[in-house]
């Protein structure tokens, strides 16, 4: 059922206070080291192992990433949500694609959706199973789901860890856990570039791709989505973190 925007907004004045509410205990500064890539050398002999060394990362700097994930999801536009939770059914089921600690998960359950989170890491899993939510652990290259289970699916830069080579088969893969029509909300940081990098004061390497609106735009077509929703973002406070905001449709 479509929702006002006086009621969008009602809503998302109780959420951003809900939320705040969550994080403030948590909050810290942390340091944001100048954003650093490795070789191309490296880089190319590295590049076939891409995902385990960025696990390794989240898995080494848990408590770092929670805390920086905290602060991000604390500034985070509201619209987007809403207008991602519109498209859905009330109380739909969505899967969080790399959910890490869960803190979007949270956004997203005030909005009334059933969240189930999945992540490669043991240390984000545990985090959100101790913040309430059923959570499976594996790879969101190979979903250890059936076919048509979900109404939504949520990734929101966690794709980016994803060669460009396997990304259109991810995206496929994403889409076959989702009903017909199932929607798909996604954060993506622009750019063209894929390479390790250090950044937020993880000091170990994290695989990072950026992309083109047309690279994304063409990519989900041949995963099988129709794009219903575009929009850039900012990162609040920064002069770097760029993002393509998109919701797509499973065709």
């Amino acid at each position: 059922m479509p929702i006002s925007p006086d009621s969008i907004e009602r809503q998302s004045a109780t959420n951003t206070l809900l939320f705040n509410a969550m994080v403030a205990v948590e909050e810290v500064r942390v340091t944001q080291d100048k954003l650093g890539s490795f070789p191309a050398t490296l880089y190319q002999r590295i590049k076939p192992d891409a995902l385990s060394l960025t696990h390794q990362a989240y898995e080494t700097m848990a408590v770092v990433y929670d805390r920086e994930a905290a602060r991000f999801w604390r500034r985070f536009p509201l619209g987007f949500i809403e207008n991602y939770r519109n498209h859905l059914p009330p109380n739909g089921r969505v899967l969080n694609v790399g959910s890490g600690p869960g803190w979007d998960s949270k956004l997203l359950s005030l909005t009334g959706l059933e969240v189930i989170c999945l992540d490669a890491c043991v240390s984000m899993t545990r985090l959100t199973s101790e913040r309430g939510f059923t959570t499976v652990q594996g790879d969101f290259r190979r979903l250890p789901f059936s076919r048509g289970v979900f109404d939504g699916a949520w990734a929101y830069t966690s794709l980016i860890h994803v060669p460009k080579t396997e990304f259109v088969q991810t995206l496929a893969e994403i889409g076959e856990t989702l009903v017909s029509g199932g929607i798909l909300g996604m954060g993506m940081l622009r750019g063209s570039s894929e390479h390790f990098s250090t950044s937020y004061g993880m000091g170990n390497p994290r695989f990072i791709a950026y992309y083109t609106k047309p690279e994304l735009m063409n990519a989900l077509i041949f995963a099988g989505f129709e794009v219903v929703h575009y929009e850039k973002m900012q990162r609040v406070g920064t002069k770097s973190g760029r993002y393509h905001n998109i919701i797509a449709r499973r065709v």
